[in-house]
């Protein structure tokens, strides 16, 4: 997983059970306003209050006042604090590690996230000091700050945190071990031994990140042997890792796990099977597909997306029936690899009515992107959703897919869903009001209100009736 330096808003993101694409992955972060508590948890920290005026500021030394306002500009969380902070120039450095020194969190994110920035020798031992503060969230900022550079934490200090007790610092320090293709052997070894945690989300973090680091005919009679571990997290890291790797000589490894008793080792198996998209996958994946068990048929599934298109069609249209809506989600988002075949509108138009709002909202989405693309040149746009979709949209119960199916409308036949857009107007409310307005304002080019009695006399103005 590419390594990102992390805004001020953190969010913590769960990957699937399977195999999937090193850019599907996030990074595993907390929310910023944490603070260490007296028990060893997280609490809200508070904030540190800006200097009391008394009216004397026009008399304080200019540089102090810069640097108090771009220091409490970090402690409040201000999107701007990072510029303010660069704008000291040689003071920049002390602002900074007086934040990464505070009980603040907000403050202490602020500076991490800052301080890339800066051209410091100080900036990999700050971060380092980091790895020591009591919230993960900080923790787990830190290691995505020394993957992303230029200031980098030891290798020595990666490999540590690979046993943090939380499970965002674990996975995190695998992304960076990854970013960074740490060679060492220690480090290798250790990723390696992080294949069987107990967390999925760690596991999935250093699968890619062995990849990377691991020297494959080195490493995979390893592999082979914890594909016999009788704990099932360490069968199924391995598989993951042998997923990433896609070896030609990995593959009836992985196919032996097929039949392993864990479900999730099986789902595992049979996405990493999906990563090599030749015809011996699509036998493979196949008889799973009506398998018993949601997970191992929701990864099937989404293999489908991976195998070559000819051969899973109608795989997919038949999956399209499963009983499951997270199993139709994947086959639906599948679909959008057959956009040159007329049947896939067809079906796309009557999954536009599925029971699952989850499925409906992919379903718009598809739709949209496959719009797009037939409106391109030498594109093909199938006739029939403009009404299908203007269809639904009457009569859809959920806010945020109305808003999904007004963009797929537009893309439909902009100017034809002009007046479409207009009449709902009135009564739209939430994601679907921004949604009408924004699309009315982008196709008209005009910037009225939302205010359905203006749009109309605009429009009955633009267009008068013969």
């Amino acid at each position: 997983m590419k390594s990102k330096l992390l805004p001020l808003a953190l969010v913590a993101a769960f990957a699937s059970a399977g195999c999937r694409k090193k850019s599907e992955p996030v990074v595993h972060t907390s929310a910023p306003t944490e603070a260490p508590g007296g028990d060893g948890t997280s609490e809200p920290g508070p904030a540190e209050p800006a200097e009391p005026s008394d009216g004397t500021d026009e008399a304080r030394d200019p540089r102090e006042v810069a640097m108090e306002t771009a220091y409490q500009s970090l402690v409040t969380g201000d999107d701007g604090a990072p510029a303010k902070v660069v704008a000291l120039g040689a003071d920049a450095l002390a602002i900074l590690e007086r934040a990464l020194e505070s009980q603040n969190v907000v403050a202490v994110l602020g500076a991490i996230q800052t301080l890339p920035l800066l051209a410091t020798e100080r900036g990999g031992a700050l971060l380092e000091a980091a790895l020591a503060n009591t919230a993960a969230s900080v923790r787990a900022a830190a290691l995505d700050a020394s993957a992303a550079g230029p200031h980098r934490v030891p290798v020595a200090k990666l490999v540590e945190a690979l046993a943090d007790a939380e499970i965002e610092v674990r996975a995190t320090a695998c992304d960076a071990l990854g970013t960074g293709g740490v060679k060492e052997a220690a480090a290798v070894a250790a990723v390696f031994a992080r294949l069987a945690d107990e967390d999925p989300v760690v596991r999935t973090a250093c699968a890619a990140a062995f990849a990377v680091m691991a020297t494959p005919s080195e490493w995979l009679p390893k592999l082979a042997t914890q594909l016999e571990s009788p704990k099932a997290e360490g069968r199924e890291g391995a598989v993951r890792a042998l997923g990433e790797l896609k070896l030609a000589e990995g593959f009836d490894f992985i196919r032996g796990r097929l039949a392993d008793p864990d479900a999730s080792v099986v789902a595992t198996a049979l996405a990493a099977i999906g990563r090599y998209a030749d015809e011996p996958s699509v036998r493979e994946v196949e008889p799973f597909l009506k398998d018993e068990r949601r997970s191992v048929r929701i990864e099937a599934a989404a293999a489908l997306a991976r195998l070559p298109a000819a051969s899973v069609k109608n795989l997919v249209y038949e999956v399209l029936k499963d009983r499951d809506a997270a199993v139709r989600i994947e086959a639906a988002a599948a679909l959008g690899r057959f956009g040159d075949d007329p049947e896939t509108f067809i079906r796309l138009h009557a999954l536009l009515r599925d029971e699952e709002a989850a499925v409906r909202d992919i379903t718009a989405l598809v739709l949209e992107e496959l719009l797009v693309a037939g409106n391109r040149p030498g594109g093909t746009s199938p006739t029939g959703s403009f009404s299908a979709i203007s269809g639904r949209l009457a009569d859809e119960p959920d806010d945020g897919v109305r808003a999904r199916l007004v963009v797929a409308l537009s893309a439909a036949d902009a100017q034809r869903a002009v007046p479409v857009f207009i009449d709902r107007l009135a009564a739209a409310k939430g994601q679907e009001g921004t949604a009408l307005l924004v699309a009315l304002r982008t196709t008209t080019g005009q910037s009225l209100p939302m205010d359905a009695v203006q749009w109309r006399a605009w429009y009955d103005k633009a267009h008068p009736t013969p």
